[in-house]
């Protein structure tokens, strides 16, 4: 049996009295489905316990032996799993050097923390839906589920905090297609059972699950994840570089959004009264997108039917935020919000906004879109 490091206690009692601070962001699930996870927040761990704590941590949670200590952190972090995951969509990729082909919002999470000496592991059960693109469907808009697994660990490389996630099981999935944009296909194949929907999602939900996730923390409070096991000091990709602590990055990734597509970020969370949205767009491929913010309610109107029906439709209420990003010319915006949730829209459609792109399937002038979104004071 592992003993316990001299100094758990003492860390205990320092983690035991700090808040936890949302780590959020989800991977490994469909398509490339994401999980996040919450953990004691290392700034309030300096503030109530001083540098000298993290000056210790690499050296002596890092140790191999010390698994009594690592698990009982990683347990003060995973109560938070499902809430988070729940607050956000998680982008969905067909490889990690790809832009994000669609999006998958869960609606459903239990979580169980098997702690017992011989089998110590993270179970997560989750479903929900989702709408992704391909060549043959065009959107198509599904339902998914599964349960999964994890051997959870971390190392920490000065202040900053690796969590792994090895998959060490996927007991079940479930990947069943709804809607198919394209009449054209050929439904009696797409549909069926082993059909290509189905072979599609599985082939895709499988390859993922089984790579595993990791979640970086790093000591300023900022947050970043990838898809596999990253190694210990590097980070994942992101299209900004984004550097000062006056703002906090609530998503910084690549896209791309087909002609007659388009993809709900978010929703973001404004934790207060007098707060912004900073927001940054890059175009590529495409004359421009509409860039359209919603807030929550009908933003999420809006989405059912965008995963639920093949064609595509305007908001229901006017947008907070209705610009246009054109191609080659970096777009910034900075937009005063309420406290609330609310979803960026990157529309490539004729239905809603300026943009309007050719109604041929067979022209299919797809956006590269690069964007961040950061939290930050009104002005």
């Amino acid at each position: 049996m592992a003993r316990p490091h001299p100094q758990s206690k003492s860390l205990r009692r320092i983690l035991a009295g700090v808040g936890r601070r949302a780590l959020v962001r989800t991977t490994a699930a469909l398509l490339m489905l994401a999980f996040g996870l919450a953990l004691p927040s290392c700034a309030g761990m300096a503030q109530g316990a001083g540098a000298d704590v993290l000056a210790i941590m690499p050296g002596v949670i890092n140790r191999a032996d010390n698994k009594s200590l690592r698990f009982a952190m990683l347990k003060y972090g995973l109560e938070s799993f499902c809430q988070e995951m729940l607050k956000r969509g998680a982008p969905l990729k067909l490889a990690d050097d790809q832009p994000s082909v669609g999006r998958f919002y869960p609606q459903r999470c239990d979580t169980r923390l098997i702690d017992e000496e011989a089998n110590r592991s993270f179970l997560v059960q989750f479903s929900g839906a989702g709408y992704a693109w391909t060549n043959i469907t065009q959107r198509i808009g599904f339902d998914a589920s599964g349960v999964v697994d994890y051997d959870p660990d971390f190392l920490l490389d000065d202040a900053t905090m690796y969590l792994y996630f090895r998959t060490r099981h996927v007991a079940s999935t479930s990947f069943r297609a709804g809607m198919i944009e394209n009449a054209a296909a050929n439904l009696a194949l797409v549909l069926a059972p082993g059909g290509f929907a189905e072979k599609f999602g599985q082939q895709v939900v499988a390859a993922e699950l089984t790579r595993g996730f990791t979640v970086i923390r790093r000591g300023d409070g900022t947050v970043d994840f990838g898809l596999g096991l990253i190694e210990k000091g590097k980070m994942p990709f992101h299209p900004y570089q984004i550097k000062g602590q006056a703002k906090t990055v609530l998503a910084n990734e690549r896209i791309e959004v087909h002609a007659r597509q388009r993809d709900f970020l978010g929703p973001f969370e404004v934790d207060s009264e007098g707060r912004a949205l900073f927001l940054t767009v890059g175009v590529d491929g495409a004359e421009g997108v509409d860039v359209m913010v919603v807030p929550k309610d009908a933003g999420e109107q809006w989405l059912s039917l965008y995963i639920h029906q093949p064609l595509t439709t305007p908001p229901a209420y006017p947008p907070l935020l209705a610009d246009v990003a054109l191609s080659a010319q970096p777009y910034r915006k900075m937009l005063p919000v309420a406290k609330g949730r609310y979803y960026l829209v990157i529309d490539n459609t004729a239905t809603a906004g300026r943009i309007a792109p050719p109604a041929n399937f067979f022209d299919d002038r797809a956006a590269l879109v690069n964007y961040a979104v950061e939290l930050g004071d009104a002005p």
